[in-house]
């Protein structure tokens, strides 16, 4: 009620990024401790008469970290513009009446 439809969009967006960002580092974070503890622990054991090496090791490169994170909160924002958009449209007297 009184917004502009770029205001609206703005919104729609910037809360779509926020949570999106909140999510990828909340997947970051997780990624990190885990493949870490794996690493650190040797938890993934491997039979050393098939395999060269006695387990499985993780190792986080920080072009793929980066690439993943940067992915993530692009395909976040991405899906934030349609909905945008779509809002921005919406008369807002008639998204009410039916509440």
């Amino acid at each position: 009620m009184g917004a502009t439809p770029r205001g609206v969009m703005r919104l729609y967006v910037s809360q779509g990024l926020l949570i999106g960002l909140i999510g990828t580092g909340i997947g970051c974070a997780l990624g990190l401790g885990l493949a870490w503890w794996l690493d650190a622990y040797r938890i993934i054991n491997l039979p050393p008469e098939v395999y060269f090496v006695p387990y499985i090791p993780f190792r986080v490169q920080v072009w793929d970290f980066g690439l993943v994170a940067g992915t993530a909160v692009a395909v976040s924002f991405l899906a934030t513009i349609y909905p945008a958009w779509k809002a921005s449209r919406q008369d807002p007297v008639e998204a009410l009446r039916y509440e």
